[in-house]
Parts: structure tokens; sequence; C-alpha cells
């Protein structure tokens, strides 16, 4: 090949040629490795530094991470006090710089926090959400929140916990319409960490922020409210706060559907589950009323969910009714009776089949003392068709146990044994050929077996401990405590009005958790939004107990911060 033209294009065409060669030549491999970086970043450096003072009021914060950074899933950076418009985020390689509309406040304590889900390219995490701070003015505020959020017993990580200034709000100001003044997010164990706060007083709650707009969602969003006011710079301390959380329950249930069905049941379905207390306390003044005839109402005979004290569907038996348009009125509340309009009655036979809807003890072994052997059917039952020995009660022995059946309603019987052993394995057999609705409609053609057993004082274990309260205000309440083992084989719950305990358990490893019962309703009471009133105090022992048959388990203290 002959090369013509300048020697300086000569040259470059006789180079470009020798690369081409040497690449054809060369072995094809993959790039060089190395060990996966699994090191979460860092932040380095920010600007204003962390912690300054007399910072000249500017708009702009950069914090420098020691690694390429990518924001995460979700919003992930929170400015507290929370400027009127959002600030401009930008994330470069490995810094975050954050612009705001307008110049910093003067004399103004400035908080940013950067949540746990920032990732360096190789998805490594923060390993906690950062904070840092700075001041326009000469100091720095130094108040301090913190605490844990669990569900249950469980820590929860990701969960916002805001404050809103007490001045902003009030027990008639709707919370889903104020940005919290200061903001932080739980971290993996669930914990959080306000800092730099300002000596006032607050309103306190942590919620799901599901739909990630930074405002509590009250009807849609779980949420925990504090067992104390939260005054920074007061006496309360505030530094390990434990909140649990809980579906809010901010307006009374009402009936979202009901049908009627020719076994003369009514089922109302409720927009959130209620307590049935004040139902089964005024049952008789729950009724259906002909849309055609006003004057003609009926009244229920009784309730499927009697034995429940808690429940989102209500089932009420009326019998045969006549065919029609009707009202009907749950007092599902005090005050509030819950109505629904247009519930239709059609003529037909009842063909359905009941069944056996819920049954106690459980299967797990269980105390003599706090066994109760109880069936709940599905709708009214024939019981001129029975006979003593279509419910009976064996031992593992196969020998008989004399019993009683006593029908609190139609469909409810509680079966009560002469005696009950400790230690000992039970079953009860139900003849389904032989129990019929009041149509005539069968159980079933077989038998039915539900079994139980009791514990016996050899396989049982001690623990023993004392209680401190150290809020001053609840040292006298008494103290309610959850003994659970780890695979939920038993649970077991006792009250404590003193400052020890004692308490025999089947040998296994338990979790303790505990509330102060204040109101002394044997409950937790969670707080409320409207109006606004603090939760009980709870707590989570940090040890799991070991717990041996016929041996003490002694020193376990159940502290209340």
């Amino acid at each position: 090949m002959t090369v013509t033209g300048s020697p300086f294009r000569a040259s470059a065409v006789l180079l470009l040629l020798g690369l081409l060669w040497m690449l054809s030549c060369a072995e094809v491999q993959a790039p060089p490795g190395g060990e996966v970086d699994r090191l979460a970043p860092r932040v380095d450096s920010t600007l204003p530094a962390n912690g300054s003072t007399n910072v000249t009021p500017g708009n702009a914060i950069e914090i420098f991470f020691s690694e390429r950074v990518q924001s995460g899933a979700g919003k992930q950076v929170f400015i507290s006090p929370r400027p009127e418009k959002d600030p401009e985020l930008k994330w470069r390689s490995d810094r975050l710089g954050i612009t705001f509309d307008e110049p910093f406040d003067t004399n103004q304590t400035y908080v940013v926090t950067v949540g746990s889900a920032v990732t360096d390219l190789r998805n490594n995490r923060l390993d906690s959400s950062m904070t840092i701070a700075f001041s326009t003015g000469a100091d720095l505020d130094s108040g301090r929140i913190a605490g844990y959020v669990y569900q249950g017993s469980d820590p929860q990580s990701g969960v916002l916990v805001g404050l809103w200034n007490v001045s902003r709000v009030s027990d008639t100001e709707a919370f889903d319409s104020l940005y919290p003044d200061y903001v932080t997010l739980t971290s993996a164990k669930g914990y959080f960490n306000l800092k730099y706060l300002p000596d006032q007083e607050f309103r306190l709650i942590a919620f799901v922020d599901r739909n990630r707009d930074d405002r509590l969602n009250p009807t849609r969003e779980a949420m925990a409210i504090p067992d104390r006011p939260i005054l920074v710079g007061g006496e309360a301390y505030l530094e390990e706060l434990n909140l649990q959380l809980a579906t809010a329950d901010t307006t009374a249930p009402g009936i979202v559907s009901a049908t009627h069905s020719f076994s003369g049941l009514v089922r109302a379905r409720l927009s959130s589950p209620a307590s049935l207390t004040h139902l089964r306390e005024h049952l008789s003044d729950a009724s259906l009323a002909l849309t055609s005839d006003s004057s003609k109402v009926v009244n229920p005979t009784g309730m499927i969910e009697s034995d429940l004290n808690e429940s989102s569907v209500v089932t009420l038996t009326f019998g045969k009714l006549e065919p029609g348009e009707y009202l009907l009125n749950v007092p599902i509340v005090p005050d509030a009776p819950s109505v629904y309009e247009g519930l239709t009655v059609r003529a037909g036979d009842d063909t359905e089949t009941p069944s056996i809807i819920r049954h106690t003890p459980p299967e797990r072994p269980s105390f003599v003392s706090d066994i109760r052997i109880t069936l709940a059917f599905s709708e009214p039952i024939d019981r001129t068709k029975l006979d003593k020995e279509t419910i009976e009660l064996y031992r593992s022995d196969s020998i008989l146990v004399p019993t009683s059946l006593n029908w609190s309603d139609a469909t409810h019987v509680e079966i009560t044994a002469d005696t009950l052993l400790p230690g000992t394995a039970y079953k009860i057999n139900v003849a389904e050929f032989e129990v019929a609705d009041l149509a005539g409609n069968l159980l079933g053609d077989s038998i039915t077996t539900f079994s139980f057993g009791t514990l016996d004082a050899d396989s049982l274990g001690t623990i023993a401990g004392t209680v401190s309260i150290r809020p001053r205000d609840k040292a006298a309440d008494p103290a309610v405590l959850i003994f659970r083992e780890v695979s939920d084989k038993f649970v077991d719950t006792i009250t404590v009005k003193g400052r020890e305990f004692t308490i025999n358990v089947p040998g296994g490893k338990y979790l303790l958790s505990g509330f102060i019962d204040s109101d002394k309703d044997g409950k937790r009471g969670e707080g409320s939004l409207r109006p606004f009133r603090t939760a009980e105090t709870f707590s989570i022992h940090p040890d799991t107990i070991a717990v041996r048959a016929r041996f003490e388990t002694t020193g376990i203290e159940m502290i209340f911060k």
C-alpha cells in the first residue's frame, strides 16, 4: 500500500494501522477484578461544617461522601425546621447539593437528616441515618428526643418520626394538613434520634408514611403517640421513649354493606374493627324497620360475635322476616348509632349448612384454671334435636368426662366439665349428624374433633423479678406484663400492683413486654389525636428469658422509662 500526501498525514495513517494490527493480535480478556466493594459510604465533610455557629446566612449546603452515591428509594433528605418551599437537591458523584429558595434565617439552628437508604454504586447503604447541624446564630440548639418504634414487639425501620410545634396545632387542627417542623427516620433497629432541638413544647407522632408526602394521614397510616408530653428542656426524660404503632381509630366505625340470608341472619360489614362491648350491652336497641311501614320494627334475638371483643363484621339473628326493603340500625358506639338503608329481604327457603366458626381453648396447653370450652355456630341451632351424646369430652385414654351444656343463646354453647386434670390431653367430639339449624340443615355426616391440653406442674418453671417504673406520675399505677414463648406455644399475662412478680410458665424461651395500666382497664391505651391524649407507657425487656421446668429464673427487672 502506498501512502501519499503530507508527511504528518502519512505518519498518522501508519500509526493507526499499527494499532489495529496490535489489537487484532491481542487476547480478549475480562477487565481486571478484585474484591467486591462491601463498605458502606460515609460522610466525610459538609459545608457549612457540622456543628458550626455564626454561619453567614446563605442558601446552600453541600455534603461530601467517601465515594460516589445515589439517593436510594423514597425520600431520603429532610430539613428541619422545614422551609416553606422544598429545597433543590442535586446528587453529583460523591456529593449532595442542597439549595434553598431563600437565604437562611438569622439566629436559627438548621438540621439536615439523610436517610440510610442512600447507597453507593454497589448498593451498599449508609450504616444509619446521618444528621448534621449548624447555626446562623451564636449557639446550636441542644435539645434531644430519642427512642424506638415498634409494631407489637418488633422494631420498625423507615418510620417517619415528626415533631409539630404545639403552637401550630390544636385538638381541632387536622394533622394531615400540616408538615412536621422536625423529622427523622427510624434505623434498621427501629431507633430514632432527633437532635439540636429548641426548648419548646411539641406534639410527637411516629407514622408509616405510605404515600411519602411527609404528612400524617391518620385514617390510612399506622401511627404511634408517646406516653408523655414532649417539652424539650423540661423535667420529663425524653431520650429513651418507646412508641408502639397502631392503626388509627379517628372516626366511629360505620356500616359499609349489609346482607340478609334465608337463615334469618343479617351480616353488617363495618368500615373498621369495632369494640363490641356497647353493642352487647344494648343489643335490644338494634333493629330492622320496614321501609314501606315504619311501624314494623324487628329486634335481633342474638349476635354471632357475642363471644368476641372486637370485630369488623357484626352478624345479627332475626329469624323469619317479611320480604321488603329495611332500615338497619346497629348501636356500635354510644350516641352514634350506625344506620344502613336499603337492606333487601327476599322470600326463600334456608338451605345453607351451619358450621362451627370458633372454638376454645386453643390446641396449645393451658392452665386448668384458664380453660373455657366453647363452641360458636354460624347460625341458630335447633337445641330440641340434641341429646347428651351429641357433644362429648374425652381424655386421651378414651375416658368420657361428664359435662353439662350451657347455651348463652342459640349460637353459643359452653361445655362445663366436672373435672379437668393437669398434664392431660383432651378432645371434644361433636356428632355433626345430630346438630341442625332451625330449618333442619345438618352440620354434617361425621364426627368433628377439637383437641386441647392442660399443663402439668412438673412441666412448669418460675420467672421472678421486679418492676421499676421511673415516670414519677405513674409510680403507683399497676403494670401489665406479657410473657410470650418465642414459638407462640404459650402466652400469659399478669398484673403487678407492687414491685415484685412471680409467674409459673412451661419450660422454654420467653419474650417479655408490658405496659403501665394507668386507667386500670387491662388493655394498653394507644392515645388519640383529637382530643390529643398520650398513650400508656410501653416497654420491652431487652433479653430473652430462658426457663427450665422445675427451676426458678430470678433477677428479671422490667424497667418502664
